[in-house]
C-alpha cells in the first residue's frame, strides 16, 4: 500500500516513477484507497522489420499489483532491416572453354536481409583464341649415320587437347662428329707391378685411337726397381727380462728370404745394470706404532723396519716407555 502524508495534485501524483498515489479526500492529508503503475516488461519482440517493447499498465489493490491492460509499443522503427539490404554486386567464377576461347562465369548477386541471392549468371567472354596454337616445328632424339650427326625434326599441329605429328625428317647437324679428334694417335701406359727375382718390373703398355676407343698395340715389362725385393740381415729389439737385479732385452738377428724374416741367433743384451734394485734398499727405521697400559705406565710399540727392494720389513720391536704414572690418580676431596 502505498500512503502519502503531503497534500499534492492529481498531476503531481501520476507522474510519479513507479507508483501513482490518487487521493479521494477534498483537504487536509490526503488518503490513498487505489493506485496505479505504468511500466514497461524486459522482454522484446520482433514484428515485421521492427522492433517492439511489452507495455503494461497495472493498478495496486492494496496487496498486489493487477494488469489493467497491456500492449506492444513500437520501440525501434525498421531495426531488423540489414544495412546491405537491397544491394547487388556481381562476382566472377570458374572458368570454361567454349571452342578455342575462354570464358569465365560471372553472377549477379543480390541482399535480402543480409543474405545474397542469385538473380542471375551468364558466360563472359575472357580471353579470345586463348586454347589456339600455330603449327610448330619440334626437336627429337640423335642419330648417327655414318660419322656425322643428325637429329630428328617434327612438324606438328594442335587439336585443341594434343599435339599431332604431321611429317618429320633427320635434320643434318654436324658433319664429321664422330670422326673423333684423337683419331690414329698412340700412347704409352703404366700398368700393373710384378716382382722376377729381387727385381721389380711394371708393365707398358702402347695404344692406339681408333674414332675416341683404345686399343692395345703390344706389351712388354719393364725394369721398374732393382733389387727392390731385397733386404740385408738386420738386428731386431726383442721382448724384456730380468736377471738378478738387472733388465736384459733381447736382440736377434735376422736375414730377408724374399717373402719373410728368418732368425739366424740371438742373445740377451745387458740393458741397465741394477735396474731392479731399489734405491732405498738396505736402509733401516724405527716407526711408531700403537699405546699399551702396564700398571699405571703408559707404553707405545716401537719397531725397527729394513728395507729390501723398496719393501720395507719388521726386524724387531719392544715397548718403549711413554709416559710414567698415566693412569694413577691421587686421593682427593670431593
Amino acid at each position: 500500500m502505498c500512503t502519502s502524508t503531503v497534500t499534492a495534485s492529481y498531476g503531481a501524483i501520476a507522474r510519479a516513477i513507479g507508483t501513482a498515489c490518487v487521493p479521494t479526500g477534498t483537504g487536509g492529508a490526503a488518503t490513498t484507497t487505489t493506485s496505479v503503475r505504468v511500466g514497461s516488461g524486459r522482454h522484446y519482440k520482433r514484428f515485421g522489420r521492427h522492433r517492439y517493447r511489452h507495455r503494461i499498465y497495472k493498478k495496486w489493490t492494496g496487496s498486489r499489483w493487477v494488469i489493467v491492460r497491456q500492449y506492444w509499443h513500437t520501440w525501434n522503427t525498421n531495426y531488423y532491416n540489414h544495412r546491405f539490404h537491397g544491394r547487388t554486386h556481381w562476382k566472377w567464377g570458374g572458368y570454361r572453354r567454349i571452342g578455342i576461347h575462354l570464358y569465365r562465369h560471372r553472377t549477379l548477386w543480390r541482399n535480402y536481409q543480409g543474405h545474397w541471392r542469385r538473380v542471375r549468371s551468364y558466360w563472359y567472354f575472357w580471353k579470345r583464341n586463348y586454347y589456339y596454337k600455330p603449327r610448330r616445328w619440334f626437336w627429337g632424339r640423335y642419330r648417327r649415320i655414318a660419322r656425322h650427326l643428325y637429329r630428328l625434326r617434327t612438324l606438328c599441329r594442335w587439336d585443341g587437347s594434343r599435339w599431332h605429328n604431321v611429317r618429320s625428317y633427320w635434320h643434318f647437324v654436324r658433319r664429321n662428329y664422330y670422326n673423333h679428334k684423337l683419331h690414329g694417335k698412340t700412347r704409352w701406359r703404366w700398368g700393373r707391378y710384378r716382382r722376377i727375382g729381387v727385381h721389380l718390373y711394371r708393365l707398358r703398355v702402347r695404344y692406339r685411337n681408333y674414332q675416341g676407343r683404345w686399343r692395345k698395340v703390344r706389351s712388354y715389362w719393364h725394369l721398374w726397381k732393382r733389387n727392390h725385393y731385397y733386404k740385408p740381415s738386420r738386428w731386431f729389439w726383442g721382448r724384456w727380462r730380468r736377471i738378478g737385479y738387472h733388465l736384459y732385452r733381447l736382440r736377434v738377428l735376422k736375414r730377408w728370404t724374399g717373402t719373410r724374416w728368418v732368425r739366424v741367433r740371438a742373445y740377451w743384451y745387458l740393458w741397465k745394470r741394477n735396474h731392479y734394485r731399489h734405491r732405498l734398499h738396505g736402509r733401516q727405521r724405527w716407526i711408531w706404532g700403537r699405546y699399551r697400559r702396564v700398571g699405571h705406565h703408559q707404553y707405545r710399540l716401537r719397531t725397527l723396519q729394513r728395507n729390501y727392494n723398496g719393501h720395507w720389513r719388521k726386524v724387531r720391536s719392544y715397548w718403549h716407555l711413554w709416559r710414567r704414572n698415566h693412569y694413577y690418580k691421587p686421593n682427593r676431596w670431593f
